[in-house]
């Protein structure tokens, strides 16, 4: 019979500690050591106990007590995740365990505590990791333990009531709103969507950087086009899909795979309110079909050999975005010919800020930025937040209620009226068709 601080006996198996806690010994059929829970709180104690007696009744607790978080995550990816997941996702279940394997694999499913957790996440906080990665690997980790909470392989769920805000934020501090706090930092200024539309002006995929910013889509967005999607009458072009890069978890029989090959795979958006039907300007109109004309080209060009290394010809052979020889656009041409533009701009800058004594105003450009500056002309041209948000496919918890309700009657013509604020100094006129 076990006694506290006090000598009051508190029940068999169970102690007061000298940092205070109380302590409950379980002995497991099979174990050599017992199995223990602490609290402070002795009434809650007794609760955890029972609760423990009550999910292990009867049942031979041998396979929790000798299987790793490693061992569990690949039978709960193999059993549970692969046969509802996409590709896609399972990547980045993938990506998101294998940051935290290294602080947590090893142990013992049946030892972690929500402290493990914690300690795994300030881990990745001394990494560098940005916020929004670390929390993308604890719901990894969430529903991992869940799982095996739900299959009765562990008697507690460590993740449960745990929320990761960040090194400087308490749990109930609301974070930044993704599109429209965060935009404005990203955002491209006239000057420099002048001078980087006229360096670009001689090369491929013009166009698709006119479209990116007059559409305010997303890279995958984009990639994943077809021509059928686009209504040149309408002036309007639909959005219900995604283009990624992914590598197969398993083979056909359900083995796991380690070292495949990254392909491109056509899928759906990452939330319902990707799915839109998206507004063009007379420009990007125009854009898309003097891009239709070099894809013509293209075709003419390599006649039967066009398209016939791509792998998503066959179930998508209008694909908006292709290369020459008909192969699908990889994003990363794009992340070029930002980063060609960036290098010409900042290098001569930097010599010269050195020269001069001062710290060098250097240009960033991403592809994404353009979809940022997208959604920062139309806020300042006055376009109704919950108008933009419809447009660009995405989702807030504090306007969702409300845009839901808008109807398109509405918020279309609002949209075309900050369109007008766009950047148009493109020149579309000059641009030629290579052949």
């Amino acid at each position: 019979m076990g006694k506290d601080s006090n000598g009051k006996e508190l029940g068999a198996g169970i102690y007061q500690r000298k940092d205070g806690r109380y302590e409950a010994r379980i002995r497991i059929k099979g174990q050599k050591k017992p199995y223990s829970i602490y609290d402070t709180n002795l009434r809650k104690l007794k609760q955890k106990k029972k609760q423990f007696l009550m999910l292990t009744a009867n049942r031979d607790l041998n396979l929790s007590f000798s299987l790793t978080v490693s061992q569990w995550f690949e039978i709960y990816l193999k059993t549970y995740a692969r046969p509802k997941l996409k590709t896609q996702t399972l990547n980045n279940y993938v990506i998101g365990f294998e940051r935290v394997e290294d602080y947590i694999g090893y142990m013992k499913i049946i030892d972690v505590k929500t402290v493990n957790i914690i300690s795994v996440m300030q881990e990745l906080e001394k990494e560098g990791y940005a916020t929004t990665t670390i929390q993308q690997s604890l719901a990894v980790l969430k529903q991992v333990f869940r799982t095996a909470f739900e299959n009765r392989i562990i008697p507690f769920d460590p993740c449960s009531g745990y929320q990761y805000a960040g090194p400087s934020k308490s749990v109930n501090e609301k974070p930044p709103d993704d599109l429209f706090e965060r935009t404005f930092e990203q955002v491209l200024t006239p000057d420099v969507l002048e001078q980087f539309f006229k360096s670009i002006q001689s090369r491929r995929y013009y166009e698709l950087f006119i479209v990116l910013l007059h559409g305010g889509l997303r890279i995958g967005e984009l990639l994943s086009l077809q021509w059928k999607d686009i209504n040149f009458r309408k002036k309007q072009l639909k959005v219900y899909k995604t283009v990624k890069k992914v590598r197969d978890i398993f083979d056909e029989e359900g083995n796991r795979l380690y070292d495949s090959a990254l392909y491109h795979q056509v899928t759906t958006p990452k939330s319902e309110k990707s799915y839109r039907i998206v507004p063009l300007s007379d420009i990007a109109v125009k854009a898309l079909k003097q891009w239709k004309a070099q894809q013509d080209a293209d075709k003419k060009q390599y006649g039967r050999d066009w398209g016939r290394s791509n792998p998503l010809f066959e179930q998508y052979p209008d694909l908006v975005c292709t290369t020459g020889p008909g192969n699908p656009l990889n994003r990363s041409w794009l992340d070029r010919i930002c980063n060609d533009f960036q290098t010409a701009i900042n290098e001569p800058e930097i010599l010269l800020a050195q020269k001069e004594g001062r710290s060098p105003n250097l240009v960033k450009v991403t592809p994404h930025m353009f979809r940022h500056t997208y959604v920062t002309t139309l806020i300042k041209a006055k376009v109704p937040e919950s108008v933009v948000r419809e447009y660009v496919g995405h989702s807030s918890d504090k306007m969702v209620e409300y845009y839901t309700h808008l109807d398109n009657s509405y918020i279309e013509p609002e949209l075309r009226k900050g369109m007008k604020s766009f950047y148009t100094n493109f020149d579309l006129k000059n641009k030629k068709v290579k052949k």
